[in-house]
């Protein structure tokens, strides 16, 4: 029941915006995703899945489709990282929330259920592979799914899930969207930043009366019209935060070329988020730069604590790829504020020579002027 790459259909229908403007950036956004998509495609016919991977997190961020949501988890299911199997969890459960027929229902689930029972969750995995059947009733490889789950049950021992397993169940509500609790809370207060500064205030128009799924909309925008093709999502207090890759920069807080940007510059292969964290220690010489945008209403002091590479990296590993539900029936407020957190590394010569730069070498300004996000974000 593997979704054939070659069979999906590509052709992207547009949702109606509020605004022509919004509609054709909306309409851009699908398009650039489509290309991706086809991007995909010919890294997986290349046995390249860690590229076709990451086009696949670029079409998802820019126009939430089905088909990439689905593709990208089947990629991820098959990863030999156990992190990645288990980003594969939400990215199925969003497949499915999103999913505009119960046959594409019936894929995610059966994909999840799959990957539940490898991982030696064989009880939630009936759970979820019933819901499969009621949805695709005539489906023989979901029928025979479900009859090998069933069983396995009367032989497990209890609570026989793999000690350690990161690959963990995430239930569904009646309806089929996201729970909460699919979605990953943010460390509260967050770490102290090399600088922070506010967005709304001087943004226009104003987020003030927006759902918070327009807010977390018009901020995706932003981000991919300054070329972050890909970002995360976690809940916070009244809000949500969302990261950004961690990105090399120049000495000005320029994005190095997009060659270099997202991967390290001695690193002859293609990217892969797994390796760039392994090999963090050993990285080049130079400057990296990470923001979380966080939007809330009730903000506290920094923490303490600085924010480390590693703890970047994994971030952008572990969030989720779009809000559930319930963040659309939440409304920003006047209580509400959005702050771009900037963190700076310095990478020296030796092999573990990492610095956060509290504060950072270049003001605030420069990091939001030269990466291209001062004049999408602020206006």
């Amino acid at each position: 029941m593997k979704t054939n790459f070659k069979h999906l259909i590509t052709f992207i229908v547009i949702a109606w915006l509020p605004s022509v403007g919004a509609a054709q950036a909306e309409q851009g956004s699908c398009e650039l995703a489509a290309r991706y998509f086809l991007l995909a495609q010919d890294s997986l016919e290349e046995a390249d899945d860690a590229g076709a991977a990451e086009w696949l997190m670029g079409a998802s961020t820019a126009c939430p489709r089905f088909e990439y949501y689905q593709a990208l988890g089947e990629i991820w299911m098959e990863s030999l990282l156990e992190s990645e199997r288990a980003a594969a969890v939400d990215v199925f459960i969003s497949a499915f929330d999103i999913a505009e027929t119960d046959e594409q229902r019936s894929t995610a689930l059966y994909s999840y259920a799959i990957l539940l029972d490898r991982e030696g969750d064989s009880r939630n995995a009936l759970v979820i592979i019933a819901r499969a059947q009621e949805l695709a009733p005539e489906n023989a490889e979901i029928a025979a799914l479900a009859t090998t789950i069933e069983a396995k049950i009367p032989n497990l021992v209890q609570g026989s899930v793999r000690a350690g397993n990161e690959v963990t169940f995430r239930p569904l509500t009646a309806e089929g969207e996201q729970q909460s609790s699919s979605l990953s809370a943010y460390p509260w207060p967050p770490e102290r930043a090399s600088w922070t500064v506010r967005i709304d205030d001087v943004a226009s128009p104003t987020f003030v009366g927006m759902s918070l799924t327009d807010v977390e909309s018009r901020l995706s925008r932003s981000l991919r019209s300054a070329s972050y093709s890909m970002s995360r999502l976690y809940s916070a207090p009244g809000g949500f935060v969302m990261v950004t890759r961690l990105e090399a920069t120049d000495s000005d807080g320029s994005p190095l070329p997009e060659a270099e940007r997202y991967r390290l510059p001695d690193d002859g292969d293609t990217f892969q988020l797994g390796s760039y964290i392994r090999n963090l220690f050993f990285a080049p010489e130079g400057y990296y730069r990470f923001i979380a945008f966080v939007v809330s209403d009730q903000f506290e002091r920094e923490s303490d604590a600085p924010l480390s590479e590693t703890d970047a990296l994994e971030r952008l590993q572990r969030g989720a790829l779009r809000l559930p539900r319930e963040y659309a029936d939440m409304e920003f407020t006047e209580s509400h504020r959005i702050e771009a957190l900037i963190y700076e590394f310095r990478k020296g010569a030796e092999e573990n020579d990492l610095e956060t730069m509290l504060p950072g070498r270049i003001p605030a300004d420069n990091h939001l002027q030269n990466s291209g996000l001062s004049s999408v974000l602020l206006e």
